[in-house]
């Protein structure tokens, strides 16, 4: 290996981690988050909003197939021009992609009911949780943003 690779992949190896208190520090903040009377108001009404989500499929389901009926009506025959074809298509969708969104918030918000109920030791449930269910939890509460490092040492060309 010749001595520029070698500082090189020195270089490379000297990239560091987060320091684990701070990551430490920083989970324990979500769980903090967790544990504030707004958060829990708004965890209590996505969670009771749930069973709005069947309601809500279904609907989603019954406009599919009213869109789906609507292009055969067009292509089968000339019972509706172009434009009535597409308003009525791009209301259909309209409604469809809010559904969507609805159920998209639903869905996050589900990852969030272990800490529905005012007795919920938000600590204990958090340290109870299966390591994947709380990467989701902090993808839906944490932007986390990289920034770029300044500059160390030679540039490589």
């Amino acid at each position: 290996m010749t001595g520029r690779a070698m500082a090189k992949e020195k270089e490379m190896s000297d990239v560091t981690a987060l320091p684990f208190e701070k990551a430490l520090s920083e989970l324990e903040q979500i769980v903090q988050r967790l544990e504030r009377p707004d958060v829990r108001s708004t965890i209590e009404t996505r969670v009771n909003r749930a069973a709005d989500g069947r309601d809500l499929e279904a609907e989603a389901r019954a406009i599919r197939a009213r869109m789906a009926q609507i292009a055969d009506e067009f292509a089968a025959n000339d019972s509706m021009t172009m434009g009535q074809f597409t308003a009525i298509n791009d209301k259909l969708r309209t409604r469809l992609e809010a559904i969507e969104a609805e159920l998209a918030a639903l869905g996050r918000s589900a990852r969030l009911d272990a800490f529905a109920g005012a007795a919920t030791d938000v600590a204990a449930t958090w340290d109870a949780l299966p390591i994947d269910r709380r990467r989701a939890i902090v993808r839906d509460l944490v932007d986390v943003t990289v920034l770029p490092s300044g500059r160390r040492g030679r540039e490589f060309d």
